[in-house]
C-alpha cells in the first residue's frame, strides 16, 4: 500500500541523514560548510514531503532543529556516533534556515 511504501520511503531517508550526518560530523566538517548545508538541504527537503509538502520556514526549521536537542527523544537520532550530534545537526539546520529566502 502505498502509506506504508511512504513510510518506508521516509524512513529509508532518515536513516541515510543520520548515517551523512554522522559522518560529516566524525571527519570534522563544519555544520555552516557546503557539505553540511548540502546534508540540511536534503533534510529540509525531507520534512516538507513528511508535511504533505508544505515547506517549513526559516522560523519552523529552527524550531525544530532546537527540538532535537532539547528533546531526548529526537537527540537520541543524532548522538549515535558523538555526544554533540544533536548540536551539530541544530547548527546546520539554523545555518541552512539563515540562508532561505525571506517570504
Amino acid at each position: 500500500d502505498a502509506d506504508l511504501l511512504d513510510a518506508h520511503a521516509h524512513e529509508a531517508l532518515h536513516q541515510a541523514l543520520q548515517d551523512d550526518y554522522d559522518a560529516a560530523l566524525l571527519a570534522g566538517e563544519s555544520p555552516t560548510g557546503a557539505l553540511v548545508q548540502a546534508i540540511a538541504a536534503r533534510h529540509a527537503a525531507g520534512i516538507t514531503a513528511g508535511w504533505q509538502g508544505r515547506r517549513p520556514d526559516a522560523a519552523a526549521l529552527r524550531g525544530l532543529a532546537d527540538m532535537y536537542v532539547s528533546d531526548p527523544r529526537f537527540a537520541k537520532n543524532y548522538t549515535r556516533v558523538d555526544p554533540s550530534g544533536a548540536e551539530f545537526v541544530r547548527d546546520a539546520l539554523h545555518a541552512y534556515a539563515a540562508a532561505l529566502p525571506t517570504e
